[in-house]
Order: C-alpha cells, then sequence, then structure tokens
C-alpha cells in the first residue's frame, strides 16, 4: 500500500482532508497533529505544520523519518504572481525554490540546487484529478516560490516576478521540496490561488482563503482515487541506478598532490642516467592525464625507446605509491560519505580506472575504500587500453543494466556513452570544459549524487 503525507500549513487547508478520510489514529510530535488514515487503499497521513519555512521542513523530515511515507504533497493557499494567474485558480508545482535565499548560495551550498524538482507521476495525477473534478477551475502548471513574509506589496510582486518567473508565492512549499530532494522522495506542491500578491491581498485572502484551500483538497482527494498500489516503492527499490562506476584519478583521489612530486623524481632519476636533459613535463602530463600509462610515456618520450619508457613507467610507479603510502595524496572533499550513501541505498560501486592495479590497490588499501567498493578494476585487465572496453567488461561480469560512469575526463564520458549509460562528468582538478560539455551531467561536488541517484533514471 502507497503511504502518501499530505501537509498542510492551516487548519482550513486540511479540514476538508479530514472530513474525507477514516482517520484511525491521532499523534502530536514536536506540536504538530499527524492525523493518519486510510483512503481508497492509499493509506494516508495528513499533518498541518504552521505557517513557514521551518516549520514545513520539520514536519516533512518527521513525514519522512517517522511515518516512513513513499510521497509528500503540499497543499493549500497561495498568492497569484503571473498575469494569467487569477484568484480561484490551481497552480501545480513543476518545481519549487526559495525568493528569499541567494541563487548562488543555493547553488554553491548543499545540496547544490537552485530549484526543486516535483515529481512528474504526482503532477500527472494532479492534472489528472483537475480534468475529472466537478470544480472547472483553470489550472497552471509552472514554479512556485516561497519565503518567510506573506506577500502584499506590488513592488516585491514586480521584484519577484522579474527574478523567478513564478505562477504564485506560498510561505512553506520550497522548504517541503528542498527536504523531500535531500532524502529521494517524491513531493508536489498543489496550491488555490487565494489572493494576487499585492497591495489589496489582504482583503482577498480574508474573503477566499477557505474557499480556496477547500478546493485544493477537493484536487487531492481526486488524486488519492488514481493512485495505484505500486505507484510508488521504497526508497532505495526501483528508484535508484544499479551501480555508480568511478573513476579513480582525477574524480576520487587527488592526483595533484602527489603528481608533480613523483613526475619530478621519475624525471630526476632520468637525468641521472643522462636520458633527459630539460624541465619536467608537467603541463604536458596534466593535457593528457586520464589516458593509459603506456600512451603516457608514447607522448613524454616520443624519442625513446620502448625499453626505457617501460623502465620509466616502473619506476614513476614506485614513487607514486611511496607517496600515497606516506599519506601525501587525498581523497576529494565527501568520497566516504556519498559512497556510504550510495550503499545505503543499495547500489552497488564500483572503481574503473586508466591506473596500474598495483597503484588503485595502494590508494583502495590506504584509505580503506574496499568496505563500500565491489571490485576494483585497471585498464591492465583488457587488451584494448580503452575504457570503453573496461566499463563493458564491468557491465558483464555483473549482469548490470542500469548504471552511471562517473569521471573528470573524456575517456569517462565516452565510456558511458559506448556502452548506453549515463555520462556524469566531474569538474575537478583535470577537468576540460569542452570534454564536460559532452557529459549528460556535470557536478562541482560529490556531494551532488545524493540528490542525483533519482534523478538520472534515464
Amino acid at each position: 500500500m502507497n503511504r502518501i503525507g499530505i501537509i498542510g500549513a492551516m487548519q482550513i487547508e486540511i479540514d476538508l482532508l479530514l472530513e474525507k478520510l477514516a482517520i484511525q489514529e491521532e499523534q502530536t510530535i514536536a506540536g504538530m497533529p499527524f492525523y493518519v488514515g486510510e483512503y481508497m487503499g492509499t493509506e494516508v497521513i495528513v499533518t498541518k505544520c504552521g505557517v513557514g519555512k521551518v516549520n514545513a521542513a520539520a514536519c516533512t523530515q518527521t513525514l519522512i523519518h517517522k511515518f516512513h511515507v513513499d510521497a509528500i504533497i503540499n497543499t493549500g493557499v497561495a498568492g497569484g504572481l503571473h498575469r494569467d494567474v487569477k484568484v480561484g485558480d490551481i497552480v501545480i508545482s513543476t518545481n519549487v525554490t526559495h525568493h528569499d535565499v541567494s541563487k548562488t548560495q543555493m547553488k554553491n551550498l548543499f545540496p547544490f540546487q537552485e530549484e526543486f524538482v516535483a515529481s512528474k507521476e504526482l503532477v500527472e495525477l494532479a492534472r489528472t484529478a483537475c480534468n475529472s473534478s466537478d470544480l472547472h477551475m483553470e489550472v497552471h502548471v509552472g514554479r512556485i516560490v516561497s519565503g518567510e513574509c506573506f506577500v502584499e506589496d506590488s513592488k516585491l510582486k514586480a521584484k519577484l516576478i522579474d527574478e523567478y518567473a513564478p505562477l504564485c508565492t506560498e510561505m512553506e512549499g520550497a522548504a517541503i521540496g528542498h527536504v523531500a530532494h535531500i532524502n529521494d522522495i517524491p513531493f508536489l506542491v498543489i496550491r488555490c490561488i487565494s489572493d494576487s500578491a499585492d497591495d489589496e491581498a489582504q482583503i482577498s485572502y480574508d474573503d477566499f482563503a477557505k474557499t480556496a484551500a477547500n478546493y485544493c483538497s477537493e484536487i487531492i482527494v481526486e488524486m488519492l482515487k488514481n493512485i495505484s498500489s505500486n505507484t510508488y516503492s521504497s526508497k532505495g527499490e526501483n528508484d535508484m541506478l544499479q551501480a555508480l562506476m568511478f573513476d579513480m584519478d582525477g574524480t576520487l583521489f587527488q592526483t595533484d598532490k602527489i603528481l608533480e612530486l613523483s613526475l619530478d623524481d621519475t624525471f630526476d632519476h632520468l637525468r641521472s642516467l643522462q636520458l633527459w636533459d630539460t624541465v619536467t613535463p608537467i603541463d604536458k602530463y596534466r593535457e593528457i592525464m586520464g589516458v593509459p600509462l603506456p600512451k603516457v610515456w608514447e607522448a613524454l618520450l616520443p624519442d625513446h625507446s620502448l625499453e626505457i619508457r617501460e623502465q620509466t613507467d616502473a619506476y614513476f610507479l614506485e614513487r607514486l605509491i611511496e607517496n600515497i603510502k606516506s599519506g601525501k595524496g587525498a581523497l576529494y572533499p565527501n568520497v566516504k560519505e556519498i559512497f556510504t550513501y550510495i550503499k545505503e541505498n543499495n547500489c552497488s560501486i564500483y572503481i574503473a580506472s586508466n591506473g596500474l592495479t598495483e597503484y588503485l590497490r595502494a590508494i583502495v588499501s590506504y584509505y580503506g575504500l574496499d568496505q563500500w567498493v565491489t571490485e576494483t578494476f585497471s585498464i591492465e585487465q583488457i587488451n584494448s587500453l580503452n575504457k570503453s572496453d573496461l566499463v563493458k567488461s564491468i557491465l558483464n561480469k555483473y549482469d548490470i543494466k542500469e548504471a552511471a560512469v562517473v569521471g573528470d575526463r573524456l575517456s569517462d564520458i565516452n565510456a558511458a556513452k559506448d556502452n548506453g549509460l549515463i555520462a556524469i562528468g566531474c569538474n575537478f582538478d583535470f577537468a576540460q570544459e569542452d570534454e564536460l560539455a559532452q557529459a549528460d551531467i556535470v557536478i562541482d561536488d560529490l556531494l551532488e549524487l545524493k540528490g542525483m541517484l533519482s534523478a538520472v533514471q534515464r
């Protein structure tokens, strides 16, 4: 059975729902009432969170952790912003955002989202419910903005329209979407317009708020009739990818911290053997970072014999491993946190790297990554030195159908594309803009994967 959480800020926004549902239990948590009931085979928890985003966020987290809801719907009234949105109209959210938090802050701080996208399934259910209801209201689908104020000022209204192009404004939806997003719970905000969010807003609100709230409740009741028993599954069952395959250098491991040191040591060694007489080609190495080491030495030592290249490769590997074991390297921020999250959500983790087996083993061992990683694959394990073939070998060995490849260079992106997988580009140290442009998704922090695991489903 589905378990749906429904949040209203005020009593008038849930009164009609309480009348329609068969209420079986009432609990009070943190001063908020939670009514547990059932409607046509769907378990429903209706709650009144109180006005404002902090209350709404606390209430949403309680629904998720205490009541284990499969989806959340926010109902209530709102102030119309778009010129076509009139009092009495219904607005269904495609996305929600905070209008009193800077876009830069939202993008650059966890959870790194400028907006929170509503469930497409719930949007369609709401559309269908509106079309089948007897209310015959105008329905609009688009952005809803939220802030810690009742908008009743024409100048503020104009500013919100200019900056966000929203349909309406209220005081809870973005917080609900925010918390739902970081918990991977589908959500929807549906509002009926009670006022025009201008200098006359308070007068209109007082006259129409109760009626508007009831209109929204009628739509939600209609939605509950159409939610099938398998519309949603518990978190981590059907909404997650089977596997994530990570590149190592420049994606999980900050190779830059030991690269120049190890390369200098290697070319000092070549100088001591009278095999090199100029500066260490660190810039050239950075350009080709991500390709297999045999190709690296072809590029860096084009005039040297294969034997010298192989000897240089072996010496370079020794220096890399020594620097890893002496703690001079580092993982990128949040590697262990995101690995823990991925495993908790029943998604397997693999490492697919152009690095050599011994080198990869040193990193995995030193940082204890094997507690999360199912298996680490090196380019040494295949004959072609092509990362696409390496990824294909993982898919075949573990019978993986749905996966994504996470990496910083074109070889990672191509490995995903060539195997029909999702390509997630990491905008880290060695990344190049023209290469990242070919990825399906680009991230600036590994924690962004936390909110994407469901969204990247193909």
